[in-house]
């Protein structure tokens, strides 16, 4: 009996592809995932795996797992982009097989195969097998913990055991209460309503949770022998107290902001969310054993977070496996075209669409943009125009749903597939960094001025093998006088500390200027690069 039929392992394979395309290219994300890098990078470097710790760096900081593994993967193939992301990649990798090869034991087997494709679909859930933050591992172990779970309650086995506790204790180690949270909500919602609630038991909390958790608290002890619990606390109160109490950065939104955000990055499935979200409640209430399952998992998952004020469309990232099951569920029914609410709904799903390809041609013409970068999302709104057009053509298709998949899973291997000319508006670090390749006489990297205090900019000037020194918080007189006494060395300044020098030394300095956006800073990145030889000239 074969595993896989010859269709789904071209899915497969494409699937593969789409998560690894261009990961080694795309530069950093300025924030999150260049402080992520850098975590790792230290670690690897000075041999101190216990505290998080880089340049501009310290908001970001969180349980060591997602560093541990991007320093072991700077290992085996060096400080670059494809290293940093190896990690996410995997993970969501695994996320996908596990769907599969754990979902088809207790749904048919096209329907675990679909909620794959739907996943693949997802702009979210692959955009984070590509950009390295810890929610990919966070998704993966949530998902250990739901089909150890699952597979406890329906058929107990010390595997199934093993496997939910596996996923609880690395879940704590990547981001600590997260995987408390879901995986405490989903054993109650099941203990509630499934009638082999008694199974549950059979996980043997009191003997295996210790187990599960005793790599944090040795983490966390080692922790806080190192410096007396100030990361600790710290963590406790910017992780816990922080997020109880209000928003961060400025990331809230009222109730209803992350189901806004599911129904945005799984807009290709709109005209299936109603009737899905109706047919699973129902059966949630009627004790139907699969779709139960599927909407207490999507409840865990997703409800708790609307109720905090802090919203980041991640924190809801364990919601998106039952939903993009549910959506599976919906779609073996048939065409939505069963019914005039049916008609309508996805009528609307299409002119959403056929709107946003629009925009996507249009922006351009009203928007400011480089030549090819405008070229490049014109290109995307005359795919998903494209594809859009054909899915409307053949809406009473009996193959519509493969279609539609395969159109989803096609716009978002384009989108990725062109994102490397795209990020060239915001890829000012890297181009920094670039300036001093081959410039052997640059000694020290002094950094008086960081738009945003992104690490993506000593990330990349470390690989230059240059000495990077925070100099942001120096007064004018403090960089005057490191202009004046040292030699073969570089300053990154902005226009007006450039201006002061070119006063202070009665001349003008010859400078190299690197401007780019900041996208998750709403600023503009302007650099001028010194160096200091050219003071004395």
């Amino acid at each position: 009996m074969r595993i896989v039929t010859k269709n789904q392992l071209f899915i497969f394979l494409l699937l593969i592809f789409i998560l690894l395309v261009n990961n080694w290219s795309i530069p950093l994300w300025d924030q999150d995932e260049a402080a992520y890098a850098g975590f790792g990078y230290t670690m690897s470097e000075t041999g101190n795996w216990l505290v998080p710790d880089f340049m501009y760096s310290d908001v970001h900081r969180k349980p060591p797992l997602h560093f541990w593994n991007i320093a072991l993967s700077y290992q085996l193939f060096g400080y670059n982009e494809f290293a940093v992301r190896l990690p996410s990649f995997l993970a969501i990798l695994g996320t996908f097989l596990l769907v599969f090869f754990q979902g088809k034991k207790w749904l048919p087997s096209a329907i675990a195969f679909r909620s794959v494709c739907v996943l693949g679909g997802s702009f979210l859930v692959t955009a984070i097998a590509k950009v390295s933050v810890t929610d990919a591992t966070v998704l993966f172990t949530s998902t250990l913990c739901a089909f150890g779970l699952i597979n406890t309650l329906r058929t107990p086995n010390w595997r199934w055991v093993l496997l939910f506790w596996l996923g609880f204790g690395l879940g704590v180690l990547t981001k600590g209460p997260p995987i408390i949270i879901f995986s405490g909500t989903f054993a109650l919602l099941l203990f509630i309503i499934h009638p082999n609630r008694i199974n549950i038991f059979k996980l043997h909390p009191w003997f295996f949770l210790p187990i599960a958790v005793a790599p944090a608290f040795i983490w966390g002890y080692l922790t806080y022998m190192h410096d007396g619990g100030i990361f600790l606390s710290w963590m406790y109160d910017w992780y816990v107290i922080q997020r109880i109490n209000g928003e961060v950065f400025g990331q809230t939104g009222p109730i209803g902001t992350h189901f806004l955000g599911l129904l945005i990055f799984f807009l290709p499935f709109l005209m299936y969310v109603p009737s899905t979200l109706a047919q699973h409640a129902k059966g949630f209430w009627q004790k139907n054993e699969s779709m139960s399952i599927l909407f207490s998992w999507f409840i865990a998952g997703w409800l708790l977070y609307e109720f905090s004020p802090s919203k980041l469309p991640a924190y809801v990232i364990a919601a998106h496996i039952p939903f993009a099951m549910m959506i599976a569920v919906r779609m073996e029914d048939g065409l939505p075209w069963k019914s005039a609410w049916d008609k309508l709904l996805s009528s609307f799903s299409f002119v959403l669409l056929f709107a946003l390809a629009l925009a996507l041609i249009v922006a351009p013409f009203i928007i400011p943009l480089p030549t090819i970068i405008a070229a490049l999302i014109m290109v995307l709104g005359g795919v998903l125009l494209t594809t859009t057009l054909f899915l409307i053509i053949y809406r009473r298709s009996l193959q519509f749903t493969s279609l539609q998949l395969g159109a989803a899973m096609l716009f978002v291997l384009v989108a990725w597939t062109i994102a490397p000319q795209i990020t060239q508006l915001i890829n000012s670090s890297k181009r920094v960094a670039a300036h001093f390749v081959d410039k052997e006489n640059t000694q020290t990297v002094y950094i008086c001025h960081n738009v945003g205090e992104q690490p993506s900019l000593p990330f990349y000037l470390l690989q230059q093998h240059v000495q990077v020194v925070d100099a942001t918080q120096y007064s004018s007189s403090e960089i005057l006088a490191l202009t004046e006494k040292i030699d073969s060395n570089a300053f990154i300044l902005n226009q007006q500390q450039h201006a002061l020098l070119c006063s202070h030394y009665n001349k003008e300095i010859p400078f190299t200027r690197v401007t780019s956006l900041i996208i998750d800073r709403k600023d503009v990145a302007d650099y001028f690069i010194v160096w200091s030889k050219n003071f004395h000239q």
